[in-house]
């Protein structure tokens, strides 16, 4: 046999080995791609909780100050405007939003976290939101009664916990970024950015 046959033997081997790893290969980017797109999901949701955690939060201190009112035989102004508020502030929220949301988050953190701590914290916020628009939404303290000792968690230790789990999501995508805090954002907002205009 000579050089060249073998040669002509050998390189299509080569060739389907090279087009079985390079499959490989191509099918381990696509599943990271679809995680990370997942965990920026999760992100995307929790960013979207965030601003509703501190109105919920003074709305739902204000149905523990009017408790008395919750079962509609007593009412004062007071009661009423707040009930209306209250309303208000659930309309441009919608029930449906929260659900949808809190569910996907739920799916999300089960299906592409890994069972550690981070998995535990975004299922735990998850549910405290849940808990807290189901307070608002059927103006009931029974959750915060059962389950928070009376009252939810501050704003700003919620917004600490959020933070961590953001910082930690971003990790997990193992892109090698960091995220910026509000506080850094706005420094370079007031010294730098609006120096521009």
């Amino acid at each position: 046999m000579e050089i060249t046959e073998i040669i002509k033997s050998i390189l299509p081997i080569v060739a389907i080995l090279i087009s079985v790893a390079a499959v490989l290969v191509s099918h381990k980017n696509v599943k990271k791609q679809i995680r990370v797109s997942k965990l920026e999901e999760m992100l995307e949701i929790l960013n979207l909780l965030r601003n509703y955690y501190k109105p919920a939060y003074l709305y739902s201190n204000d149905l523990k100050t009017y408790e008395k009112y919750l079962n509609g035989k007593l009412t004062s102004s007071d009661w009423i405007i707040l009930n209306n508020n209250l309303d208000d502030f659930l309309l441009n929220v919608k029930e449906e939003t929260i659900q949808i949301k809190t569910a996907r988050l739920y799916v999300l953190a089960n299906s592409y976290l890994p069972k550690n701590e981070l998995k535990f914290k975004v299922i735990s916020v998850n549910q405290l939101y849940s808990d807290l628009f189901h307070t608002l939404f059927y103006k009931s303290l029974s959750q915060v009664k059962i389950k928070y000792d009376g009252d939810f968690p501050k704003p700003d230790k919620v917004l600490d916990i959020l933070s961590e789990i953001e910082k930690q999501l971003i990790k997990e995508m193992k892109l090698g970024f960091h995220t910026i805090t509000f506080e850094e954002y706005e420094v370079y907002f007031k010294n730098t950015f609006k120096k521009k205009f």
